[in-house]
């Protein structure tokens, strides 16, 4: 979720009208609630007799968040996960590779 954390700063001159420092914002996890250095993760989700065909958007700070929240998710049309590219993204691959590994082991 994106939360304000500062607000604007106007210009004190009378008529000038200028913002001297604009609104910051900062990212926080969705599912635990912890602070991000950068975006995070995306999550997006279309949901079954929505009244409009806008999705929820979910920001998550770590691949084991991501999947709390996708196991709680009820009455889905649709999910789109982050894209992970090991060329591009190589942190946010091995993170994903580190959560996975467990999983498939028991198979």
């Amino acid at each position: 979720m994106r939360k304000k954390i500062a607000d604007a700063v106007k210009c004190p001159q009378k008529g000038c009208g200028a913002y001297l420092h604009a609104e910051e914002y900062a990212y926080f996890c969705d599912t635990c609630g912890q602070q991000m250095p950068d975006y995070g993760l995306n999550l997006r989700v279309w949901r079954t007799n929505a009244d409009v065909d806008i999705p929820d958007d979910y920001h998550m700070c770590s691949w084991m968040c991501l999947f709390r929240r996708l196991v709680k998710l009820r009455r889905v049309d649709f999910v789109s996960l982050p894209l992970v590219s090991a060329t591009r993204g190589e942190k946010r691959f091995q993170e994903l590779r580190q959560f996975i590994r467990p999983l498939l082991a028991d198979t």
